[in-house]
């Protein structure tokens, strides 16, 4: 009598299925391929914006009614995130990639 995995296993030898490993490494390595912005919440592409536009914390904080703590926690984690050390890399960054919002 035939294994019922038996079938399963051929068909990953004939390589008509992926194996167990190639089946979970395969969204790893989608995140991988993202840009760092791609990776970003809306609420941090929104900040991105806005750092990269010039304002400062406490008009950020302002315009986003919330305290300039959580603003200065939010540009902390965005720069980590990205990988950046300053609010010019991160504007030099937006720039470069066409994600400054547009002026009024």
């Amino acid at each position: 009598m035939r294994h019922p995995v038996e079938p399963v296993a051929v068909a990953v030898h004939r390589k008509q299925l992926p194996a167990a490993g190639a089946v979970e490494r395969q969204p790893a390595q989608a995140a991988q391929e993202l840009l760092p912005h791609q990776r970003l919440s809306a609420r941090e592409q929104v900040l991105l914006g806005l750092i990269a536009s010039g304002r400062r914390l406490p008009d950020i904080a302002a315009q986003l009614d919330l305290p300039e703590r959580t603003v200065g926690v939010y540009r902390a984690r965005l720069m980590e995130k990205m990988r950046m050390s300053s609010a010019a890399e991160l504007a030099h960054y937006a720039r470069r990639h066409h994600l400054l919002p547009p002026s009024k």
